[in-house]
Protein backbone atom coordinates (compact mmCIF):
# COMPACT_ATOMS: atom_id res chain seq x y z
CA UNK A 1 0.00 0.00 0.00
CA UNK A 2 0.98 3.63 -0.53
CA UNK A 3 1.13 5.86 2.46
CA UNK A 4 -1.68 8.42 2.44
CA UNK A 5 -3.84 6.49 -0.02
CA UNK A 6 -7.15 4.66 0.53
CA UNK A 7 -6.72 0.86 0.70
CA UNK A 8 -9.33 -1.91 0.31
CA UNK A 9 -9.28 -5.59 1.30
CA UNK A 10 -12.06 -7.97 0.33
CA UNK A 11 -12.85 -11.67 0.31
CA UNK A 12 -15.71 -13.74 -1.10
CA UNK A 13 -17.68 -15.90 1.35
CA UNK A 14 -20.38 -18.57 1.10
CA UNK A 15 -22.67 -19.92 3.76
CA UNK A 16 -26.17 -19.89 5.12
CA UNK A 17 -27.50 -16.67 6.47
CA UNK A 18 -27.10 -14.93 8.62
CA UNK A 19 -23.37 -14.27 8.01
CA UNK A 20 -21.26 -11.96 10.24
CA UNK A 21 -17.76 -10.67 9.39
CA UNK A 22 -15.02 -9.33 11.67
CA UNK A 23 -11.62 -7.88 10.68
CA UNK A 24 -8.42 -8.09 12.69
CA UNK A 25 -4.99 -6.39 12.40
CA UNK A 26 -2.30 -8.41 14.11
CA UNK A 27 -5.08 -10.20 16.09
CA UNK A 28 -6.62 -6.90 17.24
CA UNK A 29 -10.21 -6.38 16.16
CA UNK A 30 -10.92 -3.45 13.85
CA UNK A 31 -14.23 -1.70 14.20
CA UNK A 32 -16.05 0.58 11.84
CA UNK A 33 -15.34 4.24 12.53
CA UNK A 34 -12.63 6.82 12.00
CA UNK A 35 -10.42 5.67 9.12
CA UNK A 36 -11.95 2.15 8.95
CA UNK A 37 -15.11 0.99 7.14
CA UNK A 38 -16.21 -2.67 7.41
CA UNK A 39 -18.91 -4.27 5.23
CA UNK A 40 -20.48 -7.57 4.12
CA UNK A 41 -22.77 -7.53 1.12
CA UNK A 42 -23.67 -10.01 -1.60
CA UNK A 43 -21.15 -12.54 -0.35
CA UNK A 44 -18.25 -10.06 -0.27
CA UNK A 45 -16.62 -9.00 3.01
CA UNK A 46 -14.72 -5.68 2.73
CA UNK A 47 -12.36 -3.52 4.82
CA UNK A 48 -11.60 0.02 3.63
CA UNK A 49 -8.88 2.13 5.26
CA UNK A 50 -8.54 5.88 4.56
CA UNK A 51 -5.30 7.91 4.80
CA UNK A 52 -3.15 4.84 5.13
CA UNK A 53 -0.33 5.12 7.70
CA UNK A 54 2.96 3.25 7.99
CA UNK A 55 1.53 1.71 11.19
CA UNK A 56 -1.21 0.10 9.14
CA UNK A 57 1.36 -2.51 8.00
CA UNK A 58 0.77 -6.05 9.38
CA UNK A 59 -1.36 -9.23 9.12
CA UNK A 60 -5.01 -8.62 8.31
CA UNK A 61 -7.55 -11.44 9.05
CA UNK A 62 -11.18 -11.61 7.94
CA UNK A 63 -13.33 -13.91 10.07
CA UNK A 64 -16.83 -14.93 8.89
CA UNK A 65 -19.30 -16.94 10.97
CA UNK A 66 -22.91 -18.19 11.08
CA UNK A 67 -24.80 -20.65 13.25
CA UNK A 68 -23.04 -23.54 11.58
CA UNK A 69 -19.46 -22.49 11.98
CA UNK A 70 -16.60 -20.05 11.47
CA UNK A 71 -14.07 -19.49 8.67
CA UNK A 72 -11.14 -17.03 8.30
CA UNK A 73 -8.48 -15.92 5.82
CA UNK A 74 -5.39 -13.73 6.29
CA UNK A 75 -3.09 -11.54 4.24
CA UNK A 76 0.15 -9.68 5.03
CA UNK A 77 0.18 -6.01 4.05
CA UNK A 78 3.15 -3.62 3.88
CA UNK A 79 2.58 0.17 3.74
CA UNK A 80 5.27 2.07 1.85
CA UNK A 81 6.12 5.78 2.07
CA UNK A 82 6.29 7.51 -1.35
CA UNK A 83 9.46 9.48 -2.10
CA UNK A 84 9.71 13.13 -0.97
CA UNK A 85 12.33 15.81 -0.45
CA UNK A 86 13.12 16.93 3.06
CA UNK A 87 15.53 19.43 1.54
CA UNK A 88 15.01 20.57 -2.05
CA UNK A 89 17.72 21.35 -4.56
CA UNK A 90 18.80 25.00 -4.47
CA UNK A 91 19.66 27.08 -7.51
CA UNK A 92 23.28 28.07 -7.27
CA UNK A 93 26.28 29.52 -9.04
CA UNK A 94 29.65 27.87 -9.59
CA UNK A 95 33.09 29.21 -10.38
CA UNK A 96 34.70 28.15 -13.63
CA UNK A 97 37.12 25.24 -13.08
CA UNK A 98 35.70 24.33 -9.67
CA UNK A 99 33.65 21.28 -8.58
CA UNK A 100 29.97 22.22 -8.58
CA UNK A 101 27.82 20.26 -6.13
CA UNK A 102 24.03 19.91 -6.20
CA UNK A 103 22.65 18.27 -3.07
CA UNK A 104 19.26 17.32 -1.65
CA UNK A 105 17.84 15.31 1.24
CA UNK A 106 15.31 12.60 0.40
CA UNK A 107 12.80 10.43 2.27
CA UNK A 108 10.64 7.42 1.39
CA UNK A 109 10.46 3.66 1.76
CA UNK A 110 13.36 1.67 0.45
CA UNK A 111 14.43 0.73 -2.04
CA UNK A 112 14.73 4.25 -3.49
CA UNK A 113 16.01 4.81 -6.98
CA UNK A 114 17.77 8.15 -7.60
CA UNK A 115 18.45 9.56 -11.05
CA UNK A 116 19.69 12.93 -12.29
CA UNK A 117 18.85 14.92 -15.42
CA UNK A 118 20.29 17.98 -17.10
CA UNK A 119 17.94 19.88 -19.40
CA UNK A 120 15.61 16.80 -19.39
CA UNK A 121 18.44 14.45 -20.43
CA UNK A 122 19.38 11.65 -18.03
CA UNK A 123 22.91 11.71 -16.65
CA UNK A 124 25.16 8.82 -15.69
CA UNK A 125 28.31 8.68 -13.61
CA UNK A 126 31.46 9.29 -15.65
CA UNK A 127 34.51 11.52 -15.57
CA UNK A 128 32.30 14.60 -15.71
CA UNK A 129 29.55 13.61 -13.29
CA UNK A 130 29.69 11.81 -9.95
CA UNK A 131 26.31 10.61 -8.67
CA UNK A 132 26.37 9.90 -4.94
CA UNK A 133 23.60 8.51 -2.71
CA UNK A 134 24.45 8.10 0.95
CA UNK A 135 21.65 7.48 3.38
CA UNK A 136 19.09 10.27 2.96
CA UNK A 137 21.52 12.47 1.01
CA UNK A 138 21.66 12.53 -2.76
CA UNK A 139 24.22 14.63 -4.61
CA UNK A 140 25.59 15.32 -8.07
CA UNK A 141 29.17 16.50 -8.44
CA UNK A 142 30.18 18.24 -11.67
CA UNK A 143 33.91 18.21 -12.26
CA UNK A 144 35.84 21.18 -13.78
CA UNK A 145 32.77 23.38 -14.10
CA UNK A 146 32.51 25.44 -17.30
CA UNK A 147 29.89 27.54 -19.04
CA UNK A 148 28.56 24.48 -20.95
CA UNK A 149 27.55 22.97 -17.60
CA UNK A 150 24.99 25.68 -16.87
CA UNK A 151 21.33 24.70 -17.17
CA UNK A 152 18.38 23.12 -15.36
CA UNK A 153 19.13 20.06 -13.25
CA UNK A 154 16.61 17.57 -11.83
CA UNK A 155 16.87 14.92 -9.14
CA UNK A 156 14.22 12.19 -9.60
CA UNK A 157 13.56 9.82 -6.67
CA UNK A 158 11.22 6.81 -7.08
CA UNK A 159 10.10 3.61 -5.37
CA UNK A 160 7.26 1.13 -5.77
CA UNK A 161 4.60 3.64 -4.71
CA UNK A 162 5.63 6.87 -6.46
CA UNK A 163 8.22 9.36 -7.50
CA UNK A 164 9.24 12.98 -6.73
CA UNK A 165 11.30 15.55 -8.58
CA UNK A 166 13.33 18.53 -7.38
CA UNK A 167 14.77 21.10 -9.78
CA UNK A 168 17.45 23.76 -9.67
CA UNK A 169 19.19 26.12 -12.05
CA UNK A 170 22.96 26.08 -12.11
CA UNK A 171 24.69 29.22 -13.34
CA UNK A 172 28.28 30.24 -13.75
CA UNK A 173 29.52 32.83 -11.27
CA UNK A 174 30.27 36.05 -13.10
CA UNK A 175 33.37 38.06 -12.17
CA UNK A 176 32.74 41.71 -11.25
CA UNK A 177 32.56 44.15 -14.15
CA UNK A 178 32.21 47.93 -14.03
CA UNK A 179 29.06 48.61 -16.06
CA UNK A 180 29.62 52.30 -15.38
CA UNK A 181 33.24 53.21 -14.84
CA UNK A 182 34.41 55.74 -12.25
CA UNK A 183 35.21 59.12 -13.75
CA UNK A 184 38.02 61.42 -12.67
CA UNK A 185 36.98 64.62 -10.92
CA UNK A 186 38.24 68.15 -10.43
CA UNK A 187 37.60 69.21 -6.84
CA UNK A 188 37.63 72.69 -5.38
CA UNK A 189 39.43 72.83 -2.06
CA UNK A 190 36.97 72.94 0.83
CA UNK A 191 34.09 71.61 -1.28
CA UNK A 192 32.60 68.10 -1.49
CA UNK A 193 33.38 65.55 -4.21
CA UNK A 194 32.29 61.95 -4.89
CA UNK A 195 33.85 59.18 -7.00
CA UNK A 196 31.21 56.67 -8.06
CA UNK A 197 30.83 53.62 -10.30
CA UNK A 198 28.32 50.81 -10.96
CA UNK A 199 29.18 47.09 -10.82
CA UNK A 200 27.62 43.88 -12.01
CA UNK A 201 28.66 40.31 -11.20
CA UNK A 202 27.87 37.44 -8.86
CA UNK A 203 27.51 38.28 -5.19
CA UNK A 204 29.12 38.58 -2.77
CA UNK A 205 31.45 41.25 -4.14
CA UNK A 206 34.08 42.84 -1.91
CA UNK A 207 35.31 46.38 -2.56
CA UNK A 208 38.65 47.98 -1.73
CA UNK A 209 39.69 51.56 -2.48
CA UNK A 210 43.33 52.56 -2.82
CA UNK A 211 45.00 55.94 -3.18
CA UNK A 212 48.35 55.97 -4.91
CA UNK A 213 48.63 52.18 -4.32
CA UNK A 214 47.93 52.46 -0.57
CA UNK A 215 44.76 51.04 0.98
CA UNK A 216 42.28 53.82 1.72
CA UNK A 217 40.91 53.74 5.26
CA UNK A 218 37.76 55.39 6.55
CA UNK A 219 39.33 56.67 9.78
CA UNK A 220 39.51 60.11 8.10
CA UNK A 221 36.23 61.86 9.10
CA UNK A 222 36.22 63.62 5.72
CA UNK A 223 36.10 60.28 3.83
CA UNK A 224 33.10 57.96 3.50
CA UNK A 225 33.11 54.73 1.44
CA UNK A 226 29.97 52.76 0.54
CA UNK A 227 28.77 49.88 -1.65
CA UNK A 228 24.97 49.79 -1.90
CA UNK A 229 22.73 48.46 -4.70
CA UNK A 230 25.76 47.66 -6.88
CA UNK A 231 26.98 51.27 -6.63
CA UNK A 232 30.43 51.77 -5.13
CA UNK A 233 31.51 55.25 -4.06
CA UNK A 234 33.96 57.24 -1.99
CA UNK A 235 33.03 60.78 -0.97
CA UNK A 236 35.00 63.63 0.58
CA UNK A 237 33.07 66.16 2.69
CA UNK A 238 35.81 68.82 2.61
CA UNK A 239 38.51 68.40 -0.01
CA UNK A 240 42.09 69.07 1.07
CA UNK A 241 45.28 69.11 -0.97
CA UNK A 242 46.23 65.69 0.42
CA UNK A 243 43.13 64.19 -1.20
CA UNK A 244 44.45 64.82 -4.71
CA UNK A 245 45.97 61.85 -6.57
CA UNK A 246 45.21 58.53 -8.31
CA UNK A 247 42.44 56.33 -6.90
CA UNK A 248 41.86 52.64 -7.65
CA UNK A 249 38.65 50.72 -6.89
CA UNK A 250 39.22 46.95 -6.71
CA UNK A 251 36.12 44.73 -6.96
CA UNK A 252 36.50 41.00 -6.26
CA UNK A 253 34.42 37.84 -5.93
CA UNK A 254 35.06 34.08 -6.22
CA UNK A 255 35.01 34.29 -10.03
CA UNK A 256 37.61 37.04 -10.41
CA UNK A 257 38.38 40.70 -9.92
CA UNK A 258 38.43 43.97 -11.80
CA UNK A 259 39.82 47.39 -11.00
CA UNK A 260 38.96 50.88 -12.15
CA UNK A 261 41.29 53.87 -11.87
CA UNK A 262 40.55 57.59 -11.73
CA UNK A 263 42.05 60.82 -10.41
CA UNK A 264 41.09 63.72 -8.20
CA UNK A 265 42.64 67.02 -9.18
CA UNK A 266 42.44 69.63 -6.45
CA UNK A 267 42.01 73.26 -7.52
CA UNK A 268 41.47 76.56 -5.77
CA UNK A 269 38.25 78.50 -6.11
CA UNK A 270 39.18 82.13 -6.78
CA UNK A 271 37.95 84.69 -4.29
CA UNK A 272 34.43 85.82 -5.22
CA UNK A 273 32.00 88.48 -4.05
CA UNK A 274 28.61 86.85 -3.46
CA UNK A 275 26.91 89.92 -2.00
CA UNK A 276 28.26 93.40 -2.67
CA UNK A 277 28.79 96.10 -0.07
CA UNK A 278 25.82 98.49 0.08
CA UNK A 279 25.93 102.29 0.24
CA UNK A 280 24.46 103.62 3.48
CA UNK A 281 23.69 106.92 5.21
CA UNK A 282 24.26 107.21 8.97
CA UNK A 283 23.80 110.04 11.44
CA UNK A 284 26.93 111.72 12.76
CA UNK A 285 27.92 110.40 16.18
CA UNK A 286 26.46 106.94 15.55
CA UNK A 287 28.28 103.78 14.39
CA UNK A 288 28.13 102.31 10.89
CA UNK A 289 28.85 98.78 9.60
CA UNK A 290 29.67 98.01 5.98
CA UNK A 291 29.73 94.35 5.01
CA UNK A 292 29.76 91.99 2.06
CA UNK A 293 29.58 88.21 1.50
CA UNK A 294 32.57 86.45 -0.03
CA UNK A 295 33.57 82.92 -1.01
CA UNK A 296 36.65 81.09 -2.25
CA UNK A 297 39.15 78.42 -1.28
CA UNK A 298 41.19 78.94 1.87
CA UNK A 299 42.98 80.94 2.84
CA UNK A 300 40.88 83.99 2.08
CA UNK A 301 42.38 87.35 3.02
CA UNK A 302 40.21 90.43 3.51
CA UNK A 303 41.32 94.08 3.45
CA UNK A 304 39.30 97.29 3.70
CA UNK A 305 40.16 100.62 2.11
CA UNK A 306 38.73 104.13 2.53
CA UNK A 307 39.07 106.33 -0.52
CA UNK A 308 41.89 104.05 -1.73
CA UNK A 309 43.84 104.01 1.55
CA UNK A 310 44.07 100.77 3.53
CA UNK A 311 42.29 100.84 6.88
CA UNK A 312 43.97 99.53 10.02
CA UNK A 313 41.85 98.04 12.79
CA UNK A 314 41.85 99.91 16.08
CA UNK A 315 39.63 101.98 18.35
CA UNK A 316 38.05 103.77 15.41
CA UNK A 317 37.77 100.83 12.99
CA UNK A 318 36.69 97.32 13.93
CA UNK A 319 37.62 95.03 11.02
CA UNK A 320 36.22 91.46 11.11
CA UNK A 321 37.49 88.42 9.18
CA UNK A 322 33.92 87.90 7.99
CA UNK A 323 34.31 90.81 5.53
CA UNK A 324 32.79 93.61 7.59
CA UNK A 325 34.07 96.87 9.06
CA UNK A 326 32.47 98.96 11.82
CA UNK A 327 33.25 102.68 12.20
CA UNK A 328 32.45 104.27 15.57
CA UNK A 329 31.86 107.92 16.53
CA UNK A 330 31.00 109.06 13.01
CA UNK A 331 31.78 112.57 11.84
CA UNK A 332 31.84 114.21 8.41
CA UNK A 333 35.40 113.04 7.78
CA UNK A 334 34.25 109.43 7.87
CA UNK A 335 32.13 109.86 4.74
CA UNK A 336 33.58 108.40 1.55
CA UNK A 337 34.00 105.26 -0.54
CA UNK A 338 34.82 102.06 1.35
CA UNK A 339 36.26 99.11 -0.58
CA UNK A 340 36.54 95.48 0.50
CA UNK A 341 39.20 93.39 -1.26
CA UNK A 342 39.04 89.58 -0.89
CA UNK A 343 41.95 87.50 -2.19
CA UNK A 344 43.50 84.04 -2.18
CA UNK A 345 46.18 82.31 -4.22
CA UNK A 346 43.75 81.93 -7.14
CA UNK A 347 42.61 85.54 -7.53
CA UNK A 348 41.26 88.78 -6.09
CA UNK A 349 37.88 90.55 -6.14
CA UNK A 350 36.66 93.79 -4.65
CA UNK A 351 33.41 95.61 -3.94
CA UNK A 352 32.75 99.20 -2.83
CA UNK A 353 30.04 101.07 -0.99
CA UNK A 354 29.62 104.73 -0.09
CA UNK A 355 29.16 105.91 3.49
CA UNK A 356 27.29 109.21 3.76
CA UNK A 357 27.24 111.06 7.09
CA UNK A 358 23.91 112.67 7.85
CA UNK A 359 24.47 116.08 9.58
CA UNK A 360 21.70 117.25 11.92
CA UNK A 361 20.40 120.75 11.28
CA UNK A 362 21.96 123.77 13.09
CA UNK A 363 21.26 127.51 12.89
CA UNK A 364 24.02 129.80 11.69
CA UNK A 365 21.81 132.90 12.19
CA UNK A 366 18.52 133.31 14.01
CA UNK A 367 15.61 135.77 13.60
CA UNK A 368 15.76 138.73 16.00
CA UNK A 369 12.92 139.94 18.19
CA UNK A 370 11.40 143.18 16.87
CA UNK A 371 9.27 146.21 17.85
CA UNK A 372 7.28 147.45 14.85
CA UNK A 373 4.73 150.08 14.03
CA UNK A 374 1.25 149.12 12.82
CA UNK A 375 1.00 148.90 9.02
CA UNK A 376 4.65 148.10 8.48
CA UNK A 377 6.06 144.97 6.79
CA UNK A 378 8.19 142.64 8.90
CA UNK A 379 10.76 139.99 7.86
CA UNK A 380 12.00 137.24 10.25
CA UNK A 381 14.96 135.37 8.71
CA UNK A 382 17.08 132.34 9.70
CA UNK A 383 20.11 130.61 8.16
CA UNK A 384 21.04 126.97 8.85
CA UNK A 385 23.12 123.98 7.84
CA UNK A 386 22.40 120.23 7.76
CA UNK A 387 22.13 117.25 5.41
CA UNK A 388 19.40 117.41 2.81
CA UNK A 389 16.54 116.96 2.64
CA UNK A 390 15.71 119.61 5.22
CA UNK A 391 12.15 120.38 6.29
CA UNK A 392 11.38 123.96 7.41
CA UNK A 393 8.24 124.98 9.32
CA UNK A 394 7.11 128.30 10.87
CA UNK A 395 4.84 128.59 13.90
CA UNK A 396 2.89 131.45 15.54
CA UNK A 397 2.90 130.52 19.17
CA UNK A 398 2.49 126.72 18.74
CA UNK A 399 0.32 126.76 15.62
CA UNK A 400 1.94 126.16 12.24
CA UNK A 401 1.46 128.96 9.71
CA UNK A 402 1.58 128.77 5.92
CA UNK A 403 1.95 131.20 3.03
CA UNK A 404 -1.32 133.06 2.53
CA UNK A 405 -3.04 136.26 3.66
CA UNK A 406 -0.53 138.40 5.45
CA UNK A 407 2.05 135.58 5.66
CA UNK A 408 4.63 134.78 2.99
CA UNK A 409 7.26 132.06 3.63
CA UNK A 410 10.45 131.71 1.57
CA UNK A 411 12.67 128.63 1.68
CA UNK A 412 15.92 127.50 0.08
CA UNK A 413 18.59 124.89 0.95
CA UNK A 414 20.21 126.94 3.72
CA UNK A 415 17.79 129.72 4.77
CA UNK A 416 14.16 130.63 5.29
CA UNK A 417 12.22 133.80 5.98
CA UNK A 418 8.76 134.71 7.21
CA UNK A 419 7.27 137.95 5.88
CA UNK A 420 4.26 139.64 7.57
CA UNK A 421 2.50 142.43 5.61
CA UNK A 422 0.70 145.41 7.18
CA UNK A 423 1.06 144.20 10.72
CA UNK A 424 -1.45 145.01 13.45
CA UNK A 425 -1.17 145.00 17.22
CA UNK A 426 -2.93 141.62 17.16
CA UNK A 427 0.10 140.19 15.28
CA UNK A 428 2.20 140.57 18.40
CA UNK A 429 3.32 137.00 19.32
CA UNK A 430 6.21 134.52 19.49
CA UNK A 431 7.27 133.24 16.06
CA UNK A 432 9.29 129.98 15.76
CA UNK A 433 11.33 128.57 12.92
CA UNK A 434 11.77 124.76 13.02
CA UNK A 435 14.28 122.87 10.82
CA UNK A 436 14.49 119.04 10.73
CA UNK A 437 15.97 116.10 8.76
CA UNK A 438 16.59 112.38 9.39
CA UNK A 439 19.39 113.26 11.79
CA UNK A 440 17.56 115.67 14.10
CA UNK A 441 15.45 118.77 14.68
CA UNK A 442 16.17 122.32 15.93
CA UNK A 443 14.09 125.47 16.37
CA UNK A 444 14.54 129.12 17.37
CA UNK A 445 11.99 131.74 18.45
CA UNK A 446 11.69 135.54 18.14
CA UNK A 447 9.13 137.86 19.71
CA UNK A 448 7.29 140.45 17.63
CA UNK A 449 5.71 143.49 19.37
CA UNK A 450 3.47 145.86 17.47
CA UNK A 451 3.23 149.34 19.03
CA UNK A 452 -0.20 150.16 20.33
CA UNK A 453 -0.52 146.80 22.02
CA UNK A 454 0.40 146.08 25.61
CA UNK A 455 4.15 145.71 25.86
CA UNK A 456 5.27 142.13 26.03
CA UNK A 457 8.26 140.72 27.76
CA UNK A 458 10.48 139.63 24.88
CA UNK A 459 12.23 136.34 25.32
CA UNK A 460 14.59 134.43 23.12
CA UNK A 461 14.31 130.70 22.77
CA UNK A 462 16.91 128.62 21.10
Amino acid sequence: WKQGSTARLQCTVKGSPELHSTWFLNNSELSTGGRHAVGLKDGVATLEIHDVLLTDSGNYTCEVLNECGCESCSIKVTVKEPPSFRKELLSTEAVRGSVAVLECEIAGSAPLEVSWKKNKKRLSSDKKYSIVSQGSLASLEIQSFESADTGEYECVVSNEVGSATSKSVLKQKEPPVFSKRIESATAVLGNTVKLQGTLKGSVPITIKWMKDSELLRDDDPNIKMSFVNNITSVSFSSVELKHGGKYTCLAENEAGQQKCECKIQCVLEPARILEKAASISVTAGDSATLECTISGSPELKVKWFKDGKEMIGGRKYKIASTASVTITGLDQSDGGVYTCKASNDAGEKETSGTLSIKEPPAFTSKPESLDASPGSNIVLKSDFTGSAPLTVKWFREEKEIFTGGKYFIKKDSSSSSLELHSVKPSDSAKYTCQVSNDAGKVDCTAALFIKGAEKLLLSFFL
